[in-house]
């Protein structure tokens, strides 16, 4: 429970950083964070648990928090097609949630690639490789904020400048989503 208050928490802020610097922005720099995580997780599996535990512990504790918020961060680009499809929306959001949850996959590929010989640093390595090729991949076609804003535009049949996020009207929009998500929170009671 404590994990999905985390995500929801996090949602809030990372689709703060969508609107503010786009799709594409966010799915590269989502990626390589990840990537830079990962790479410092297979060091850290490294350290001598006995002599530095509260090291070993921190750095792996807030490396794989990062790491998960940046894997939304980045899972976030598959929401920069949503005005370009208009009538196929709902098939988006699917794709975006199931994007990141598919993530969890990640630990499976870890054991098998353990298991295979390479070791958990090797196996932690190798998917940090994967995460800057995925970087590339999604910086090539990824829109960009004004590619995901001229579409909606079009589709809202509304002004360019109406949708813009860093405006006045934009903050007042965070500021409710913040309440709202605040009572959400006070609903389930921490355990």
């Amino acid at each position: 429970q404590n994990g999905q208050i985390l995500t929801l928490v996090l949602s809030v802020f990372i689709g703060v950083l969508f609107d503010h610097f786009g799709a594409r922005r966010c799915a590269t720099l989502g990626a390589l964070c990840t990537a830079a995580c990962l790479g410092v997780i297979s060091s850290a599996i490294e350290i001598d648990g006995q002599a530095f535990p509260v090291t070993q512990t921190s750095v792996l504790f807030v490396c794989f928090a990062i790491a998960d918020a940046c894997g939304l961060l980045s899972a976030f680009a598959v929401a920069g097609w949503l005005w370009h499809y208009p009538r196929h929306q709902a098939l988006i959001v699917g794709l975006f949630n199931g994007a990141y949850m598919g993530s969890s996959v990640v630990g499976f590929v870890l054991v098998l690639l353990s298991r295979q010989g390479w070791g958990l640093k090797g196996a932690f390595r190798i998917v940090a490789c994967w995460n800057l090729i995925a970087a590339g991949g999604l910086h090539l076609v990824t829109p960009t904020r004004e590619e995901y804003l001229s579409e909606a535009s079009r589709v809202l049949r509304v002004s360019r400048n109406s949708l813009d996020m860093r405006s006045v009207a934009g903050c007042r929009a965070v500021r409710l989503d913040l309440r709202s998500l605040w009572g959400c929170l006070r609903i389930f009671p921490l355990q």
